[in-house]
């Protein structure tokens, strides 16, 4: 007679854990071709002067960029945008446990309102879309830079401990505070 460890049930019994599909089989979700005619495309072309053509960071001579040979008097520059809609959503999640987020929180939603009431030019063209480039260009600076500003003024004021909800919300928003700003210049 034989004799079993771990007895006749624990031999029917499946795998715990089992084999996830490769990457290549997984359903992709939210990204790809759906997506690509939703983005607005924007291409700005900028002079690019000698000192330009050294790279910021290591000091190495900038043979090709974006497709451009180092000859080449223009480059295209896409400058990095943050999404505020992130930044805010650090902000919800603070104010549970540091009420004085609903400031900042009441300065983003007013942000939001000057931009649901701008021009879409995406969906214009040619001379219609240019003077809508330009309200919106004008309307931003005129009512959504002093938000900004108001925005960055109280975050540079607040005191919060190391590794708290709020200061998270701050360094994060602050690390990104260059790709935010974008849109008043755009």
């Amino acid at each position: 007679m034989q004799q079993r460890l771990f007895g006749a049930s624990s031999e029917k019994r499946k795998p715990a854990v089992e084999a996830t599909p490769p990457a290549s089989a997984r359903k992709q979700r939210g990204h790809g071709p759906r997506a690509q005619p939703q983005l607005a495309v924007q291409e700005v072309v900028l002079p690019l002067d000698e000192a330009d053509k050294v790279c910021g960071l290591c000091g190495g001579a900038l043979k090709e960029w974006a497709g451009q040979t180092e000859d080449s008097q223009e480059v295209r520059v896409v400058e990095r945008h943050f999404v505020w809609a992130h930044v805010r959503r650090k902000f919800v999640e603070a104010e549970r446990v540091a009420p004085v987020c609903a400031e900042v929180l009441s300065l983003i939603v007013q942000m939001y309102a000057i931009e649901a009431d701008l021009p879409q030019p995406h969906v214009l063209q040619g001379e219609q879309q240019a003077a809508a480039l330009a309200q919106r260009l004008a309307v931003r600076q005129e009512k959504s830079a002093p938000l900004v500003a108001a925005i960055r003024e109280w975050a540079l004021a607040q005191r919060s401990l190391p590794g708290s909800a709020l200061r998270k919300a701050l360094e994060y928003m602050l690390e990104l505070w260059s790709g935010l700003t974008v849109f008043l210049s755009d």
